[in-house]
């Protein structure tokens, strides 16, 4: 439906009836929520910046692929949801599987080739700044990425928890 703006899973009807009455409860009227898709998938945990496909747009001719992560290996349920996301929703869509595990909450990009990251991307990869920047580089086309320190006490110490690219300035 070229209408739909944003897909929200949920595991189930109930709980996207739940999600649905809450809209109510702030305020957004019916025709609102025209533009939201339940979809209805198994989901092991709400974190769904961090497991759920990263988008990428190619500008020369507005092609959508996704960058599949991958996620925590004992939630494989939700490492399966980028893939699923687009075999079973969206369909002919290209998925672009990262070879190293990654979150999608330890990314930001400004669209025109910079990526920030947090040390955390080292530490949970194991891998060096020079092979996380290009991985990066080569499943999402960030030029050049910034890898800062961690400034949390979250326990996730991704980048979306102090920094966050407003327009690509």
């Amino acid at each position: 439906d070229p209408r739909v703006i944003a897909s929200v899973i949920v595991s189930s009807q109930n709980i996207g009836n739940d999600f649905l009455a809450a809209l109510d409860e702030y305020g957004i009227t019916v025709d609102e929520k025209k533009y939201v898709k339940l979809v209805i998938m198994p989901n092991q945990t709400i974190w769904h910046i961090d497991y759920g496909p990263f988008p990428m747009l190619r500008k020369s001719d507005g092609v959508l692929a996704f960058t599949d992560f991958i996620y925590y290996g004992p939630r494989h349920i939700d490492d399966a949801i980028p893939s699923r996301m687009a075999n079973d929703v969206i369909k002919d869509i290209t998925v672009f599987r990262m070879p190293f595990p990654f979150e999608g909450g330890n990314i930001q990009a400004d669209g025109k080739g910079k990526c920030m990251t947090s040390t955390r991307a080292l530490s949970n990869t194991g891998f060096s700044a020079e092979k996380v920047r290009n991985q990066l580089k080569h499943y999402v086309g960030c030029e050049e990425t910034f890898i800062v320190k961690d400034i949390t006490d979250d326990g996730t110490g991704h980048i979306d928890m102090f920094f966050k690219w407003v327009d690509e300035d």
